[in-house]
C-alpha cells in the first residue's frame, strides 16, 4: 500500500506533488483546518503544513499530536519554528524549501516514526542538563524533539559555563548513536570538513550513521568555512549531518559587522536559551547534591 501524505496548503504545490508522486506517495490535499484534522484522523502515514496563519499550525500540530504522536508532521515556512517543535512537528523550516528536500524528509521520517513513538523524551544520566526549572526543562523537551530531526541546524546561545557543550553532545548521542561528534577548530576546520566530505563518500557499508557539527563560537570561523558548512548542510547528502552552533553574541548583529555570513545567520530554524545559573536559584540544592554524590562517590573509590 502506498504512503499516504496529507498536505495542508493554501496555494497549488505542483512541483511538490509531482515530486511526492514520483516516489510512490500518495498526497491528499486540502485547504481548510476542519477538512486537515478529519482527514488526518482517517488515517494517513504523515501530513505536511505550508504557510499558514501561525496559530492554526500549532492548532492542527496540537490536535495530530494528541489523536496519533508517531505521525511526523513537516511544517514548512513556519514563523515560529520552536514552538511547533513543541507541539510535536517532525521538521520545521522558516521560509525557503525545495520540493527534493521534502522528499528526502519525508523518507527519513517514515524510517524514524517507530523510533519516535518508543522514545519521545530523552534519558539524561547524571552529568547531563540537570535541573527543574521552567527555562531548563523545556530546553530538554526542544531538545527530545529535535533528536527525531536528524539533519539542520541548532543555535545554542548563553554564557559560558551554561551547557552548550553538554546539550550538543547529549543530543548527538541521542540522535546518532555511535555516529561522529566532530568539535570545529577555527584553526583545524577547513581539515576537519575534508575529512567530514570524505567521510560522506565511503561505500555503503562503511558509512557512519550520522555527524553532528559541533562550533563553540559560530563568530570565530573563517567565513570560508562558514560557506562550506552551509553545502555541507543540503539534506540531499547520503549521510545525515546536523550542525550545532554556539554564540554569546547576536548573530543579526554579527552578520550586519561581517563576521558570520548572513545566508548562514538566518539559517538557524531553532535557538535554545541555556540560562546562567543566575536566573534560575531552585536548581542550586540540586545540583549541590548532585556534584556533592559525585565527591562522596570519588573519595571513596
Amino acid at each position: 500500500m502506498l504512503p499516504r501524505v496529507l498536505l495542508l496548503s493554501r496555494s497549488d504545490e505542483a512541483a511538490l506533488g509531482a515530486r511526492l508522486a514520483s516516489d510512490g506517495v500518495e498526497l491528499v490535499r486540502c485547504c481548510e483546518f476542519n477538512q486537515a484534522l478529519s482527514m488526518f484522523q482517517a488515517g494517513v502515514d504523515g501530513a505536511i503544513l505550508i504557510g499558514l496563519d501561525d496559530e492554526l499550525e500549532l492548532k492542527l500540530l496540537r490536535a495530530f499530536q494528541a489523536h496519533d504522536a508517531r505521525i511526523p508532521v513537516l511544517v514548512l515556512a513556519c514563523a515560529k519554528p520552536t514552538r511547533a517543535l513543541e507541539c510535536g512537528a517532525y521538521y520545521v523550516t522558516r521560509e525557503t524549501w525545495a520540493p527534493t528536500e521534502v522528499s528526502v524528509l519525508l523518507k527519513r521520517a517514515f524510517g524514524r516514526a517507530q523510533l519516535r513513538h518508543a522514545r519521545p523524551f530523552l534519558s539524561f544520566d547524571a552529568q547531563s542538563l540537570l535541573g527543574e526549572s521552567p527555562e531548563i526543562v523545556d530546553a530538554r523537551v526542544t531538545l527530545a524533539r529535535l533528536a527525531t530531526w536528524p539533519t539542520g541546524a541548532l543555535l545554542l546561545i548563553g554564557e559560558t559555563g551554561t551547557g552548550k557543550r553538554t546539550a550538543a553532545r547529549l543530543l548527538h548521542e541521542t540522535t546518532f548513536p555511535g555516529g561522529e561528534f566532530i568539535e570545529l577548530s577555527a584553526m583545524r576546520a577547513a581539515a576537519q570538513l575534508d575529512e567530514v566530505v570524505s567521510a560522506r563518500e565511503l561505500p555503503g557499508e562503511r558509512k557512519c550513521v550520522g555527524i553532528t557539527l559541533y562550533t563553540g563560537d559560530i563568530a570565530e570561523l573563517p567565513l570560508q568555512v562558514q560557506l562550506r558548512l552551509l553545502h555541507l548542510l543540503e539534506p540531499t547528502a547520503p549521510v545525515p549531518l546536523r550542525l550545532v552552533a554556539s554564540s554569546s553574541r547576536d548573530l543579526a548583529r554579527a552578520a550586519r559587522d561581517g563576521s558570520v555570513r548572513a545566508e548562514l545567520a538566518y539559517r538557524f530554524p531553532v535557538i535554545i536559551d541555556l540560562p546562567p545559573l543566575r536566573r534560575r536559584p531552585s536548581d542550586v540544592p540540586l545540583l549541590a547534591e548532585h556534584f556533592l554524590a559525585r565527591v562522596c562517590k570519588a573519595l571513596r573509590a
